[in-house]
């Protein structure tokens, strides 16, 4: 996003929290593993649900597209 202008940024957001029990950690893990799953299960499923019905025409070009999720955890 730094060497590309407005008109072509990609999206990128984050959540951070600090000086979380690790309880709560713990519990944060499985649910983000849950609802990261679900929303790559959804765009997965649109994506070949639109494709099928999309017939890539002769000489048009194609792109490659992926969504990734990532977590990071560390001490304080």
């Amino acid at each position: 996003n730094i060497e590309n202008d407005k008109s072509n940024a990609r999206f990128q957001r984050q959540v951070i929290y600090y000086t979380i029990p690790q309880s709560l950690a713990e519990e944060f893990v499985s649910y983000s593993n849950e609802k990261s799953s679900e929303l790559l299960l959804d765009y997965n499923r649109w994506l070949a649900r639109k494709k099928k019905r999309k017939m890539l025409q002769p000489g048009e070009a194609t792109k490659r597209l992926g969504v990734g999720i990532y977590f990071f955890e560390n001490d304080n």
